[in-house]
């Protein structure tokens, strides 16, 4: 069975393209999710055992905010305040 290699440096690419797709309009957010991003891939910046399986982490936390993050909205022109939900935009 063929396993694709992905490099660290893609998979923080990967995540950093992510992160601005799911909070781009949340600014606290974008900074917190990168910043914990890189903090995690600094602690990690020495060749290991576990070094695929950090990688593989990454590129599905990155996929994991691509596909599965709701963002959600407050109507305020709704009397009850319900909340709407978009899916982040792709583009």
């Amino acid at each position: 069975m063929a396993q694709s290699s992905v490099s660290a440096l893609s998979a923080y690419r990967q995540l950093l393209r992510a992160t601005r797709i799911a909070f781009q309009d949340d600014y606290r957010m974008l900074y917190a999710a990168r910043a914990e991003a890189r903090r995690r891939f600094d602690e990690n910046r020495r060749l290991g055992v576990d070094t695929p399986m950090q990688i593989q982490h990454a590129v599905e936390a990155a996929h994991i905010l691509r596909h599965n993050i709701v963002q959600g909205v407050r109507d305020a022109d709704s009397e009850d305040g319900k909340w709407s939900t978009s899916a982040p935009t792709l583009f």
